[in-house]
């Protein structure tokens, strides 16, 4: 026969084990929708990645089809782009320098550049000041519309190159880079 304290203690202990079989029931519950949460982030990153090709391979087909694929036409477009979206009264017979340098008073390039500048140990400034100048120095060199656009080293200062590069990563602008010997090369700075 059963004491009544040793029933006492089974159902005690059965209540017990469900209270603990629920408890795992919630954990792996909480693991499913942890795993989907993840599944479902992992997708819309996929698809922002997808975009951002998409993005810059219908830029590269503008610019080839307005024969811009060279990087005055890139500083072109990228003018366009200012004018277009600026609140400053700029028109499109405004030179080009002077719609790239209304970029010095947009907050958010503005931090771009100052990141880009640290990751490459480069000072602001400096990079700043060859914003003003980069239509001018990209017309001396003009070479021309090719099928991809080609920042050539030895057409550029440093600073020139690396600020051509932040704004070509800005307005999502695909291009290449040609180091000091001529040839096709992976683009020397992190922006």
């Amino acid at each position: 026969m059963v004491k009544k304290s040793d029933r006492h203690d089974i159902i005690s202990l059965k209540k017990k084990v469900e209270l603990h079989d629920k408890k795992i029931e919630l954990h792996e519950k909480k693991i499913e929708l942890s795993n989907e949460k993840f599944n479902l982030y992992e997708r819309k990153e996929n698809e922002r990645v997808e975009e951002k090709i998409d993005f810059l391979s219908r830029t590269q087909k503008l610019l080839q089809i307005k024969n811009l694929c060279n990087v005055r036409g890139a500083l072109e477009f990228i003018r366009s782009q200012i004018i277009l979206s600026s609140i400053k009264n700029l028109s499109f017979s405004e030179p080009n320098d002077k719609a790239l340098k209304v970029l010095s008073d947009n907050e958010e390039f503005i931090k771009e550049l100052t990141h880009a500048c640290e990751a490459n140990f480069l000072r602001y400034n400096d990079v700043q000041r060859s914003l003003g100048g980069l239509y001018h120095a990209a017309s001396k060199n003009f070479h021309g519309h090719e099928k991809d656009i080609v920042i050539d080293s030895r057409s550029f200062t440093k600073n020139e190159v690396f600020v051509l590069g932040v704004l070509f990563r800005h307005f999502n602008v695909p291009f290449n880079y040609c180091d000091e010997n001529g040839k096709l090369v992976e683009y020397p700075y992190k922006v």
